[in-house]
């Protein structure tokens, strides 16, 4: 969620944490730790994620260790407590550290051959939702707060609008995994919601011709792969030569292709700008008047 105290809080923290940690040389740090968060079982993200892992491992002549994480919250927390050493971060809580100097990001993320996507605010097509006016006295529904395509661009985007969530729905929810905000708009549990485009393009046609997308937000970067410098400089380019190469080879490609990841691509920390000026924007939002899921109901 974005407060600036919040993010104040982050930052502090990561100066706490990266400022007392010294950098290892590649001949001490025999393992090296990987991160990424994801709501699925770990033996099954284990699974998709570890050919890469070994092909990495490979690379660095070292074993590379999988970390699940099921939060973007918990991925945070295990970069600032150094639990983590490499992962997949998401873009608003990258953002929040991006000014520490031990957190480096080596290469952009990429979906549907872009590593730039948006925010969709979707509703159910039958509806007479036509924009996000008419979701006025509706229910709506917001991903994570943590993630940055279902919960900090949307409330950027309505505060735009000089809508306050709490004043102008019916009803908020926060439903953590954005393939629920869909089914949960399909089933007429909810009237509309904030989703990533490429999670809403990733669905079945026979699913997607049930909505309506009333908004597009601009573009913004996915969150990048990141290293703590800790692990030297030996292993950090090695690491970037191993992502950008990836798709050059049949057997990265496969790796690629069974972790469910695109190509990566160079990154900048300047990729982030845009994003980064929203959240210092110093927006607040009161969590407590959104409401769980637990005893939600099909809207009339």
């Amino acid at each position: 969620m974005f407060y600036s105290f919040y993010r104040t809080i982050l930052v502090i923290l990561g100066i706490f944490f990266f400022s007392g940690v010294t950098a290892f040389s590649d001949e001490q740090l025999y393992i090296i730790k990987f991160g990424y968060p994801s709501g699925e079982n770990s033996a099954v993200i284990f699974n998709k994620y570890s050919s890469l892992l070994n092909l990495l491992s490979e690379k660095l002549g070292k074993k590379v260790l999988f970390v699940p994480k099921k939060t973007y919250k918990e991925m945070l927390t295990g970069f600032l407590s150094n639990e983590i050493e490499m992962g997949i971060l998401n873009a608003y809580p990258f953002i929040s550290l991006m000014d520490s100097p031990d957190l480096l990001p080596i290469a952009a993320r990429v979906k549907e051959n872009s590593k730039n996507y948006r925010t969709y605010f979707i509703v159910r097509k039958d509806s007479n939702i036509m924009n996000i006016g008419d979701l006025k006295n509706r229910s709506f529904a917001f991903g994570d707060p943590y993630s940055t395509s279902s919960f900090l661009v949307p409330m950027y985007q309505l505060d735009k609008l000089n809508i306050v969530p709490q004043d102008f729905f019916r009803k908020t929810v926060i439903i953590p995994k954005q393939d629920s905000i869909i089914y949960s708009i399909l089933n007429k549990t909810i009237d509309g919601g904030a989703v990533a485009s490429f999670i809403f393009n990733e669905q079945r046609e026979d699913l997607k011709k049930n909505f309506r997308i009333i908004h597009k937000t601009r573009q913004y970067p996915l969150g990048p792969f990141v290293v703590n410098t800790r692990i030297g400089k030996t292993n950090i380019e090695k690491t970037k030569e191993f992502l950008l190469s990836l798709e050059n080879t049949e057997e990265g490609r496969n790796a690629l292709s069974k972790a469910g990841l695109d190509p990566f691509e160079e990154v900048q920390k300047s990729d982030y700008n845009w994003l980064k000026e929203i959240v210092e924007a110093g927006y607040t939002i009161d969590t407590e008047e959104f409401k769980d899921t637990d005893n939600l109901k099909p809207e009339d």
